[in-house]
């Protein structure tokens, strides 16, 4: 009678999860701890090499004959899960050590897929043979052994692998909640920590990750990595720089932490579309057989910056987990390596063992039978007994049998192996071999029989496997372990930075030519900067803000760049003045007392200690205070053995730095020249300095001897420097010395003078005309 059980859905949910998980878990995604094999790779190994199956072990065969004998006998799901599975463990850029030696295509290093099964052919490997299902050749005893899945057959439940290969090989997989990472290891390495925790137990178990295709692994802690199972590490390619016959720049990919070609590839010209390396001229994969990209640069590029912004933007360098969980019987365990050594050799010494066992067995079966023979050849009755054999009429041997036993002195089973042997085996002539086989193999179960009784033994003879295995197998480390700089992910490059009058900011390359982008002219040029260094902005109204060099994008050469209000938020005014931060933390160490300088166009001026700029945040501080109507129009780094100038639009006062008194972040500052006037500038007299320029709104330039401007006090009058028209005032003032170059950048054009061209006068000249247009404007000027 049919009964209806009621459940609620969620219930029923919840348990049928439960019981997935765990199948799904046990069964599929998950490694075994002993022979560091799936269940579907484990099959695929297993079905290869059963003879029972008519799968010829010293050929290939194709693959979809494989992939039908696992599928018909031990694995009942889709047969593209199990060619899948097949893959990896063909290939030598997935496998660290291949367990199936291809016929074929079985993908390639740019991430193209395997041909269709019917294509392809397949045997196992040297390596597999010996090192993972060898044992089986000889004997089915030393593995337990479960029933396929139809019951109709058996099949291992574990291959008696002689290596740790679940460390060599490593494993991912995903399963209902557990995302397995085991990173492929050395085997040379692997094998010489197992010895070495054969020998000595308490001995610490520390490897680092050896990837199937040479890369850079970037050190970290693999001590915690190898005692947890538990953790992280970034893994890059080889990148190498060079030049081609035109002179480009060119970055050659010759590796990849993981294998996929195209997907780098893109990820590069992906970067390129969207402005973030606008230095990249053209990507090429020319991978075959061994990775190959090249990338080509645009001439003056920073190829050093290219390469690790390629390492941090695209799995050129990538991430790698380390999740060391395996199934150990029914249960999901997380190992260290350690553990996991301590129990390989354990199964190791068990296999062992059971080998000694399954061999003593054959050996006094064998030995038995030598014994009869030799009993027998030795008894004087052989003749007699042949003569019985050859005369006997009937069908029963108890007769022949009772004869043999008493006059041989054997027992039964020994009677009815003479019974049954061929005649030649009974050749007299045959002792002499019987003898010698009986003593050989007494000897070998000697062997055997102080191994099963010994531990020390039995871990000699697993040692002994472990360095064969070495010998024949092993391959030198291919990935290196690099140290990284302590910038993090940030590429590293040389730039050179520009701020313009609109407040716009562009970073380019060094050899990069500084224009004019639609009418913005470029107002503060660094000419050289690291990218993982910052910047200072300071502004008009008394706040500067540290920018990183790397949030600047690169711009191409004809780029207006970026808005600083857009990456500066609290920026509401115009930059007064751009210092790199590096000049800021170098100034504070010196041993002369360096300040910053700070003048308003209210005449208002003071000295900071530079030590209050070193640890500026991103979002800002208060560098000055300034009145609600007034403006900072120069910000300098001096020390009191300098001489500075501040100069109004028609004089200027020359003073010792030591005059202006040093005062707080949010204070104000004191009168800097006795004028009505509003203030122009400051400018820094250097002790080399032999001249003053000056130079006028109008356009004229004088020089005179840097003794003509008069050392005086702050708070002074000031003196003139230049005879002035009725509508001129002066716009700037240097010390300089005669080879030194005045440039003066005007609205239509950038004017060099050189400062020994410029008439020498005294400070009450008129100077030369250097604009010849009464319609162009100076913008600024500076000494180079």
């Amino acid at each position: 009678m049919e009964k209806i059980l009621e459940q609620r859905a969620s219930e029923a949910y919840i348990t049928d999860m439960a019981r997935y998980s765990i199948i799904a878990n046990l069964k599929r995604a998950i490694p075994d701890v002993k022979d560091g094999f799936k269940p579907v790779q484990r099959r695929i190994i297993y079905a290869m090499d059963a003879r029972e199956h008519a799968i010829d072990r010293g050929s290939k065969v194709k693959s979809a004959s494989i992939v039908g004998t696992v599928m018909k006998w031990y694995h009942p799901h889709s047969d593209s899960s199990i060619y899948d599975a097949m893959k990896p463990m063909a290939n030598s850029f997935e496998c660290k050590v291949p367990l199936i030696q291809p016929g074929g295509s079985f993908g390639n290093i740019m991430g193209g897929r395997a041909a269709a099964s019917r294509y392809t052919e397949a045997n196992l490997t040297q390596f597999a043979l010996e090192c993972a299902i060898g044992g089986l050749h000889y004997s089915d005893a030393l593995v337990d052994w479960i029933d396929n899945y139809s019951n109709k057959c058996k099949e291992p439940e574990y291959l008696p692998v002689t290596v740790p290969l679940l460390l060599v090989n490593g494993a991912d997989g995903i399963g209902v909640g557990v995302k397995v990472s085991i990173p492929t290891h050395n085997l040379g390495e692997v094998i010489d920590a197992t010895i070495r925790l054969i020998d000595n137990p308490n001995a610490d178990v520390i490897l680092i990750p050896d990837h199937c295709i040479p890369c850079e692994i970037i050190d970290t802690d693999w001590k915690m990595i190898s005692n947890t199972g538990n953790g992280s590490y970034k893994a890059r390619g080889h990148i190498t720089v060079s030049e081609n016959k035109k002179g480009n720049p060119v970055l050659t990919i010759t590796s990849l932490p993981r294998y996929n070609t195209d997907i780098v590839k893109n990820q590069i010209e992906d970067l390129v579309a969207a402005g973030k390396l606008p230095q990249i001229q053209d990507v090429l994969d020319e991978s075959k057989i061994n990775i190959k990209i090249t990338v080509t640069l645009k001439k003056g590029s920073d190829a050093e910056f290219v390469k690790d912004a390629i390492y941090k933007y695209t799995d050129c360098e990538r991430p790698f987990s380390v999740n060391f969980e395996a199934i150990d019987g029914v249960e999901k365990l997380r190992f260290s390596y350690k553990s996991y050594l301590e129990s390989f050799i354990q199964f190791a010494m068990v296999n062992k063992f059971r080998f000694c066992c399954a061999r003593l067995a054959d050996i006094n079966t064998r030995m038995h039978k030598l014994e009869a023979f030799i009993k027998v050849m030795r008894s004087g009755y052989i003749d007699k007994i042949i003569e019985m054999i050859k005369k006997r009429k009937e069908m029963g041997d108890n007769e022949l049998i009772e004869f043999i036993i008493s006059k041989a002195n054997v027992t039964d089973l020994q009677a009815e192996f003479i019974i049954n042997a061929s005649l030649k085996q009974l050749s007299i002539g045959y002792l002499r071999k019987y003898e010698e086989d009986f003593t050989k193999l007494n000897a070998e179960m000697s062997g055997f029989e102080a191994m099963i009784t010994n531990d020390d033994l039995i871990k000699d003879a697993v040692r002994t496997d472990l360095l064969n295995a070495k010998k024949k197998y092993a391959t030198p480390r291919i990935c290196n372990v690099i140290k990284v700089s302590n910038f993090g992910n940030i590429p590293q490059g040389r730039f050179k930075m520009v701020v313009t009058e609109n407040n716009y900011i562009r970073k380019l390359g060094e050899q990069d030519v500084v224009n004019t982008i639609k009418g913005d002219k470029p107002k503060f040029i660094l000419p050289v900067v690291e990218n993982t260094e910052c910047i200072l902005l300071f502004d008009t109204k008394g706040r500067v803000f540290k920018l990183p060099i790397h949030k600047i994008p690169v711009v191409g050469r004809s780029d207006a760049g970026i808005s600083l209000r857009t990456v500066i938020k609290g920026l509401t005014a115009d930059v007064v003045s751009v210092m790199y931060e590096p000049w800021i933390k170098k100034a504070a160490k010196v041993r002369d007392k360096l300040y910053v300088a700070v003048l308003s166009r209210g005449n208002v001026i003071k000295k900071l200690d530079i030590n209050t700029l070193t640890s500026v945040p991103p979002s800002g501080i208060i560098y000055s205070k300034v009145n609600e109507n007034d403006d900072i129009i120069s910000v300098q780094i001096v020390s009191d053995k300098l001489d500075v100038v501040v100069y109004s639009g028609h004089k200027a006062l020359r003073m010792s730095a030591k005059e202006i008194p040093v005062y707080q972040r949010n204070s104000l500052g004191v009168a800097a020249m006795n004028t009505k006037d509003p203030i122009e500038g400051m400018s820094i007299i250097y002790p080399e300095a032999t001249d003053v320029v000056v130079t006028t709104k109008s356009g004229k330039v004088n020089r005179f001897s840097v003794a003509g401007l008069a050392q005086s006090s702050r708070n002074k009058a000031g003196v003139g420097v230049i005879k002035l028209g009725k509508t001129d005032s002066i716009h700037s003032i240097y010390g300089a010395i005669a080879s030194n170059v005045l440039c003066i950048t005007t609205t239509s054009d950038v004017i060099k003078v050189p400062v020994e061209s410029i008439t020498s006068g005294s400070s009450v000249s008129q100077g030369i005309k250097t604009i010849s247009t009464k319609t162009d404007i100076i913008i600024k000027s500076e000494i180079a």
